[in-house]
């Protein structure tokens, strides 16, 4: 229908005293252990550190977050991170919608007191008074590309006809081709859209419907609770593209955590993994473990708990990793641990492919899938004694240049045919002895 409906949220605010306008900073309650996106944990930064060299195109870091002590976590899980809006981007969002920066929210309650509100799009449970901008850095997802229900309600709010035209039309079925050129491939952020329609002006109430929540970004923990307690290590690839119009775009996650400084806090909890992707209960099962690139990180915390089992006198199975950077010198993470986990056994084989400078040697780039065929004979042995194989990293073309070459060894290293080893490989994924973990 084209009638405004009313704003699900009723607003009530005040302006504050600059004193109290400092933000209202929440400590930590101590009531409730189970951290979640309504009660995250509030962490401190130990570390972050830059593991590319300073010329290298990608920026990928190491970060040590503290956890409490009722957080412990098993090789596999993932850190769910909240991020924060930047400071100036805050103010840019509160000066182009009217807000005043020294407005204090004092209450924000459901409309219709009889709906439920939960879930991830939901803000019932803030508590006030909160000042707006710690409102916008926390909690709202100004940054976000807005969807098309954003332009339809945006329509009410223009005062000049063209522009409310112009929603109105990219709110439409037939513009969403429009839609897409003019805002998903340049990413534009909520603010952009309202600074290209400068007579719109939405009210607080209706800002709340028009944005969603920040939503938390997951990290795979790249280290053993047991070998480093009270704490989770991520090793995670700063998100930086440029759109068709030549647009900068930095992810707000990885962007926020970048410049984080040692002592800053972040919002986390731990979100448990995919209950295949977890060590196999014999600490004797061989294991192949293949992660290029951030791919590496989930198997940092499987090498790093095997090299506490066996300095706890567990005796350990086979294990091997395959991974992947472009050049030795630019982008090899963790590469001198690697080596002394092989040193000390709680690592039998670590292969590793530098893909560019490979070109410079054998001119032609190395992939995981290459060094898996070059060492074939050993894959077999561990598939033929029912190993575990576990794959991380990029979601592209990877996996199933993996799965292709898992293929094909069974077929020639077990002697069977293409069909043959197509069933092994599907008995194997079944039973979980084959697991994935990839992201976009």
């Amino acid at each position: 229908g084209n009638e405004l409906l009313p704003s699900k949220y009723i607003v009530q605010t005040c302006r504050s005293k600059p004193n109290q306008a400092a933000g209202s900073v929440k400590k930590q309650t101590e009531t409730s252990k189970e951290y979640n996106q309504q009660n995250p944990y509030i962490g401190t930064l130990l570390c972050n550190k830059r593991l590319t060299a300073e010329d290298w195109q990608q920026d990928v870091r190491h970060y040590e977050i503290s956890l409490d002590s009722s957080m412990e976590f098993q090789p596999g899980d993932s850190l769910a991170v909240l991020p924060c809006n930047s400071t100036d981007e805050v103010m840019a969002f509160l000066k182009r919608v009217n807000i005043p920066v020294d407005t204090v929210i004092t209450s924000i309650a459901l409309r219709d007191p009889s709906a439920t509100d939960s879930g991830p799009r939901s803000i019932s449970h803030l508590t006030f008074p909160m000042t707006v901008v710690e409102l916008f850095e926390k909690h709202i997802d100004i940054t976000g590309t807005p969807r098309r229900y954003f332009f339809e309600l945006l329509s009410f709010f223009a005062s000049a006809e063209h522009e409310q035209e112009r929603l109105l039309y990219f709110s439409s079925s037939e513009a969403q081709d429009e839609l897409r050129v003019y805002c998903d491939r340049e990413k534009k952020s909520v603010r952009e859209v309202l600074e290209d329609f400068p007579s719109v002006l939405p009210p607080l109430e209706y800002i709340l419907d028009l944005v969603p929540p920040i939503q938390p970004r997951l990290f795979s923990i790249a280290s053993s609770w047991k070998l480093h307690p009270n704490q989770a290590q991520l090793l995670v690839a700063k998100l930086q593209f440029t759109t068709t119009l030549k647009r900068k775009r930095v992810g707000l996650c990885t962007g926020w955590m970048s410049q984080l400084q040692e002592k800053d806090s972040l919002r986390v909890w731990i979100k448990e993994g995919n209950s295949r992707f977890r060590l196999p209960e014999k600490a004797t099962t061989p294991i192949i473990m293949i992660g290029p690139g951030t791919g590496l990180a989930p198997f940092r915390s499987f090498i790093q708990e095997r090299t506490w089992m066996m300095r706890n006198g567990e005796n350990l199975g086979w294990s091997s990793l395959y991974t992947g950077c472009r050049h030795r010198l630019k982008d090899w993470y963790y590469g001198d641990e690697l080596n002394a986990a092989v040193t000390e056994r709680s690592l039998t084989k670590y292969y590793i492919a530098f893909s560019r400078d490979e070109i410079e040697i054998n001119n032609r780039k190395t992939y995981v899938q290459h060094l898996m065929q070059e060492s074939s004979v050993e894959i077999w042995e561990v598939l033929r004694q029912g190993g575990f194989v576990f794959l991380s990293g990029s979601a592209q073309v990877m996996p199933q240049n993996v799965k292709d070459a898992i293929i094909e060894i069974i077929q020639r290293e077990g002697n069977q045919s293409q069909e043959d080893a197509e069933v092994f490989f599907a008995a194997m994924e079944r039973s979980g002895r084959f697991s994935s973990e990839t992201w976009q």
